[in-house]
């Protein structure tokens, strides 16, 4: 991906081929979109229902639906975390499904994140972490 303001173009690199698009302050990439995600979260004073941001696609630029699926604890290797879990909510849920959840008490910190497609599921769990320089760890008895 190649932000360029200046020049008002977002470039995209898909498949070995570029596209542009007219530059967009609200555009991300899929690695900005889960800050952006966060930034939202600490600024809300209660998880919002659906999360809604621009991305680069390839070819396109989608407007992504992020539903909320719960507010839970979930199990780690950082320990017990309390969670927001969301959703993206995809054209054809039979065939993908993509699922994050969020560190409520970690600055909303990805922590897990799951993607199912063509049957094959990708999880990427976070083992470790500091946010302001204070390690992650679970909840305590």
């Amino acid at each position: 991906m190649l932000f360029d303001e200046e020049a008002g173009t977002i470039r995209s690199l898909r498949k070995k081929e570029w596209t542009e698009h007219p530059w967009s302050p609200e555009v991300l990439d899929r690695l900005s979109q889960q800050e952006q995600m966060r930034l939202q979260l600490l600024l809300a004073d209660e998880p919002p229902e659906r999360i809604s941001l621009s991305i680069v696609d390839g070819p396109r630029i989608k407007l992504k639906h992020f539903d909320l699926v719960e507010a839970a604890t979930l199990d780690t290797p950082l320990g017990a975390l309390k969670t927001v879990h969301y959703r993206l909510m995809h054209d054809e849920p039979d065939e993908r499904s993509s699922d994050t959840w969020l560190a409520v008490d970690h600055d909303f910190l990805m922590v897990r994140t799951e993607h199912v497609e063509r049957g094959a599921k990708t999880v990427a769990e976070l083992k470790t972490a500091s946010v302001a320089g204070n390690p992650v760890s679970g909840i305590t008895q």
